[in-house]
């Protein structure tokens, strides 16, 4: 009984740590928004610190637990009078509580022979390894070097050290919850501007501030936490969470709904639609088989995509008109495709594909595309959104990203890490089908949904995005080394 009584303190730490850092932001928010007393925002800021450092050398485990989840908490925000900057410093507890995970644990963190020898993880490393050769042959060997160091930082901390931390079940269903916490005041606060703005359609894109850089990045971190959650939600019972665990991922849940719909996060809404088919089919299909399915599907994509973008870039290249194709003219002559926003991602899309081709090997270097691209567009491709100095936005696709920055080779590990993880997380779901676990099955949808999310955005090295997804690789693959009972006999020993 004793046991079962630390196992629930256990899982309930990280969501009061967090319920801790949602008061704080929650006192502080009010304060800085109105521009006064700074004095009592510094204070609460400075007791925060205080509390993280005492919490951090006493429980490193619990405060790493915390810091993970409350990223949907972290601020930059400067107050536009008055001279006052509010941040919750989340890189800076990130490095407190690794610090003394490293002191406190040390060995233990290490992966597993088995956790190493994975293929996803090798996988992984192939694609650090790549990224590092191409920063070596970078065009800006400064930017790619930081690029790099940031790709290695989110591998270590949010897929390596997760591959220990989160290999029993319970604590899943505590991240989850903790997480749910943070999620609450994000998306109330996002709604809560989007409606003092009377829904106007140009203010819906910095909804998210000063929490997330824009509606689509949180839109990519609710999709990734949302079919996991829902899973856990949907076994409360009999993971015997508490009623406040319960309240706590109901209402985020529903937050969540609303804000997808709410804030027209028109891709994320697809995205977890695919993401939905794909936790069906993984519970009833061989992994394999909705491996190749996802595949063919995303292959037609890119190819009615690339068509309709050689079909655009003649049509209005000048003195230029070739044989009308009725399909074609029809998509193009209508929403999406008319959107300001689709035809500047066409126009980037392109650049980084000239890019990727006039350097096959190497790319261009990790980061470079964003002050690269501006030569590689064609003048009758741009839009009012386009710039030639090379001084904002990226490609706005992952895929086309890692083409024009890494090269052939950089592309396809990143389609081999991110199918992988898939097929990984597919095959522990797979395994559990006979049971009523479906927290396998979710985690698989909301890896092909992140895929699909790639496609029209580049996510990966997102602050609050990114540690979502490395922990969803490292449960993955935890969920498939389960279901092997070799596995499972040497994890025990």
């Amino acid at each position: 009984m004793s046991s079962r009584v630390a196992d629930l303190r256990a899982a309930a730490a990280p969501s009061l740590l967090s319920v801790c850092a949602a008061v704080v932001v929650a006192l502080v928010l009010p304060l800085a928004l109105v521009e006064r007393l700074p004095v009592a925002a510094l204070a609460s800021a400075t007791a925060l610190g205080l509390a993280s450092c005492v919490a951090a050398l006493r429980h490193p485990r619990l405060f790493w637990w915390a810091t993970l989840a409350a990223a949907p908490l972290a601020i930059d925000w400067a107050a536009p009078r008055g001279g006052l900057h509010l941040t919750l410093p989340l890189e800076g507890m990130m490095l407190l509580g690794l610090s003394s995970l490293l002191v406190r644990e040390g060995r233990r963190l290490i992966p597993s022979p088995a956790q190493a020898a994975h293929p996803m993880t090798l996988l992984v490393l192939a694609q650090v390894g790549w990224i590092l050769i191409a920063a070596a042959f970078s065009a800006d060997l400064r930017v790619s070097v930081k690029s790099a160091i940031v790709r290695i930082f989110y591998v270590a901390c949010f897929y390596v050290l997760s591959l220990r931390l989160f290999e029993e079940r319970p604590s899943h269903s505590a991240r989850l919850v903790a997480i749910g916490v943070g999620v609450i005041p994000v998306t109330t606060l996002a709604l809560a501007r989007f409606a003092a703005s009377g829904f106007d359609p140009k203010s819906v894109y910095e909804s998210a501030q000063p929490f997330f850089q824009n509606r689509i990045d949180l839109c990519a971190a609710l999709v990734l936490w949302a079919l996991p959650a829902a899973a856990v939600w949907r076994r409360r019972s009999a993971l015997g969470l508490s009623s406040v665990a319960r309240a706590i991922l109901s209402i985020a849940l529903l937050l969540s709904g609303a804000a997808l719909v709410g804030l027209r996060g028109r891709a994320a809404l697809g995205a977890l639609g695919v993401g939905l088919l794909a936790a069906w089919f993984s519970r009833r299909r061989p992994p394999r088989l909705v491996a190749a399915m996802l595949f063919l599907g995303a292959f037609a994509a890119a190819l009615a995509v690339a068509d309709l973008l050689v079909y655009r870039s003649e049509i209005s290249r000048p003195g230029l008109r070739p044989a009308v194709s009725i399909v074609r003219s029809s998509l193009l002559a209508h929403p999406p495709f008319t959107d300001e926003s689709f035809t500047e991602r066409a126009n980037r899309w392109s650049a980084a594909a000239r890019m990727g081709f006039s350097r096959p090997l190497t790319g261009f270097g990790p980061g470079t595309f964003e002050g690269r691209y501006a030569p590689f567009q064609n003048p009758w491709e741009t839009t009012r959104r386009s710039t030639w100095g090379g001084d904002e936005g990226d490609a706005h696709s992952e895929v086309m990203t890692a083409f024009a920055e890494q090269g052939l080779p950089g592309l396809s590990l990143l389609l081999a890490v991110l199918s992988s993880a898939f097929l990984t997380a597919a095959r522990g779901a797979r395994a559990s089908a006979a049971g009523a676990d479906l927290l396998p099955a979710a985690v698989a949808g909301s890896l092909a949904a992140f895929v699909v999310m790639n496609g029209p955005n580049s996510l990966l090295d997102v602050d609050k995005v990114a540690p979502l997804f490395w922990m969803a690789c490292a449960a993955a693959v935890n969920f498939d080394l389960g279901s092997r009972p070799a596995a499972t006999s040497r994890a025990g020993r």
